[in-house]
């Protein structure tokens, strides 16, 4: 892994840039105290610094997750009609991205999670992706490995989702998954590797085998519906199928600023309802800015918008 890096570098280099690449234990421990009283927060938070994931039972409430769901039931029934039950598929993974509105708002930007996250990151953070609500279905019958995947054993079927041992790729990044239903170890479900966040490691694929051989056993992001989870994106994770188990989850990627994506056709469909963006907190709308670009005039310089620098307009409003 250490030579992979030393020559392939940009991963290291960028954790450089965006400030990702150093643990200041004592520091984020002492931001995130000042912020929230809450003793067992703050115990899920000095976990998920030391092991790059963790996993918060029950922490939203049942109405508020049902609210959610209500908000979006018809464009998840109509996704669920499209899962198609073959021999070609080993998996079904579909993503629906969502027209904004507050049900939506109140699990994304939730205030004491956007402290964790922020205390955390050292700095204020960015929305990376637009939220992604992510239905999936197991239809294979035993466990998909990386090591045959290179073998080629996969290569007549569809494999989607990620079911192979991988780190992120983005410098800083933070994901926040949300269970929209009970999740137990008999589903399908999310495992991340405990201080694994703590290695270069590389972005190729990593085996079960190798896995096998860290001092620490993978956890499994299970709980029940409102129950959250963290991973980081330098730590190994993956998605554990079990036959026909249905999976539903809410996920949100943060980041310092670093790879924020940009797609006007999801912008289109997230403004396609009555939400108005403006009406939210100043705090809260600049998390979003990366993603949903605050209005105003911009100069296109080396191909990037910034804020003109010499505003030309003397006009008082």
């Amino acid at each position: 892994i250490l030579s992979w890096n030393i020559f392939h570098p940009n991963r290291i280099i960028n954790r450089f840039v965006f400030n990702s690449f150093f643990v200041f234990l004592s520091s984020k421990i002492k931001k995130f105290s000042k912020e929230i009283k809450n003793k067992d927060l703050l115990n899920k938070f000095i976990f998920f610094i030391k092991n790059g994931g963790v996993v918060i039972e029950n922490y939203f409430s049942e109405e508020k997750i049902d609210n959610f769901l209500n908000e979006y039931k018809s464009l998840i029934e109509e996704e669920k009609k499209k899962i198609i039950n073959d021999n070609q598929n080993i998996s079904q993974y579909h993503v629906m991205y969502l027209p904004l509105s507050q049900a939506l708002i109140d699990l994304w930007l939730e205030d004491n999670m956007v402290k964790f996250i922020e205390s955390y990151s050292g700095n204020k953070i960015f929305a990376r992706e637009y939220p992604r609500l992510i239905y999936t279905k197991y239809l294979a019958d035993d466990e998909l490995t990386s090591k045959n995947s290179h073998a080629g054993k996969y290569s007549n079927k569809k494999v989607n989702g990620p079911y192979f041992w991988h780190v992120d790729h983005a410098s800083g990044h933070l994901n926040l998954h949300i269970l929209l239903h009970d999740t137990s170890v008999e589903d399908s479900r999310m495992q991340f590797l405990p201080e694994s966040n703590q290695y270069f490691n590389s972005r190729d694929l990593f085996s079960n085998e190798v896995v096998s051989k860290f001092k620490n056993k993978p956890i499994d992001c299970v709980g029940k519906k409102g129950t959250v989870y963290f991973h980081q994106g330098n730590t190994l994770h993956k998605v554990v199928g079990k036959k026909y188990s249905e999976r539903l989850n809410l996920i949100f990627s943060f980041s310092k600023g670093a790879r924020i994506e940009m797609n006007c056709e999801i912008i289109a469909k997230a403004f396609s309802g009555d939400f108005d963006i403006n009406k939210l907190s100043k705090e809260k709308r600049n998390i979003l800015k990366g993603i949903f670009p605050l209005n105003g005039l911009n100069d296109l310089i080396n191909k990037n918008l910034v804020k003109p620098k010499f505003n030309e307009d003397t006009s008082v409003n």
